[in-house]
């Protein structure tokens, strides 16, 4: 894991607030700093995207984060899928 990573996260997880406080932690920050590396934002806009609802989108951050080599937490997680869904998504 690079450095600014390692900062970064350490900062996330010391300035979030405990669980239950997803509105808190900047799941657009996070993705910017973390998915950005493999994704572009036009991969979340295509035709033939994978991700079909609000769970599969949780489900696949998770599954990122994790390939990313990350060990987030349940709250930023949800806090990453919140923002792509806002963002890109647009699901119920």
């Amino acid at each position: 894991m690079r450095r600014s990573h390692i900062l970064f996260l350490t900062a996330a997880i010391l300035l979030a607030p405990a669980a239950g406080a997803t509105d808190k932690i900047d799941g657009k920050a996070l993705h910017d700093s973390i998915c950005l590396t493999c994704h572009k934002p036009d991969f979340y806009t295509r035709k033939n995207r994978i991700i079909h609802s609000a769970a599969e989108l949780k489900t696949q951050v998770g599954r990122c984060q994790t390939g990313a080599g990350e060990n987030w937490s349940a709250a930023q997680i949800e806090a990453v899928a919140a923002y792509l869904n806002t963002s890109f998504y647009k699901f119920k």
